[in-house]
């Protein structure tokens, strides 16, 4: 089960696939490259994100260090240099944890928008998860568009979760929305920034088969087989939407939180851009 497991935690965490591994980017975090420009790198805008302050997350981390040392004293066998070793980094279990059971809960939305087999086992907390998008889905009368879908916005490129359609009223009327699902227990200010700016999108990128006429070409390095796979794009004009959303999934409810204000957010979130190229030439500087 354990192997299982991991298995999964690894198949989940793929990068789309005109992203690139932190490590392809001289470790500042992912990348991704944009077909029609051949060894481009844009900076994504999670990676951007990652500069947004979290102090309110301190108080967290110290209190699930405390929670581990409890909960391993024993194991630890009150030896100070293994404790010293393994304590300070404990958080970090549960976050990566965390981050597993949105990820699998990502793939397997994005399998059922598509329509795919989705073959890799879910957890408990997970399916109950997926249960709750099914209710949504029923609930909001989903037509999905598109989904998992990357887009380029001036020097900054991400993926977006869903494209979709929704009605509320049973189907009197209908409005197209940019959503992003989060099965996390808070909502953060980052998570509205990551829409105000994937709303500027004006493209969006459609894997085609080769020959389509076109079509760009991208390679890249399959992370499991390491061997080299080409695949080919379009790039496309993003459809109309009415507005943006998150889409809350606990495992036991289910929440569209409405995202406006996207112009300020998006402006908010170019304040962080900036910075991230200062700290690039800072570095590239040695300062």
């Amino acid at each position: 089960m354990v192997q299982d497991q991991l298995a999964n935690k690894e198949r989940y965490s793929k990068a789309p696939e005109l992203a690139l591994w932190a490590t392809e980017n001289e470790g500042d975090g992912r990348a991704y490259s944009d077909p029609f420009e051949p060894k481009s790198r844009f900076p994504s805008v999670t990676t951007v994100l990652k500069l947004v302050e979290k102090s309110a997350l301190v108080g967290w981390a110290a209190r699930k260090v405390a929670e581990k040392a409890i909960e391993r004293w024993m194991d630890m066998g009150r030896d100070p240099e293994q404790i010293m070793k393994w304590l300070p980094f404990a958080h970090n279990d549960y976050r990566d944890d965390r981050g597993w059971v949105g990820s699998g809960l990502h793939a397997a939305i994005d399998a059922d928008c598509k329509g795919e087999w989705f073959v890799h086992e879910l957890n408990d907390e997970q399916k109950a998860m997926f249960a709750q998008w099914e209710h949504a889905k029923a609930a909001l009368m989903i037509r999905v568009r598109l989904s998992e879908f990357t887009v380029r916005i001036g020097d900054t490129m991400g993926t977006a979760d869903l494209l979709i359609d929704i009605s509320e009223d049973f189907g009197d009327t209908w409005e197209t929305l940019i959503v992003d699902s989060k099965s996390s227990r808070s909502i953060w200010p980052e998570h509205k920034m990551q829409l105000g700016i994937l709303s500027k999108a004006t493209h969006y990128f459609e894997k085609v088969p080769e020959g389509t006429p076109g079509a760009a070409l991208h390679k890249y390095a399959d992370p499991e087989t390491k061997k080299q796979v080409k695949t080919y794009w379009l790039k496309k004009p993003m459809p109309h939407f009415d507005g943006a959303a998150i889409l809350h999934i606990r495992e036991d409810s289910w929440e569209l939180i409405r995202v406006n204000n996207l112009d300020l957010h998006a402006k908010r979130f170019s304040i962080y851009r900036q910075d991230w190229d200062l700290k690039k030439e800072l570095k590239e500087l040695g300062d």
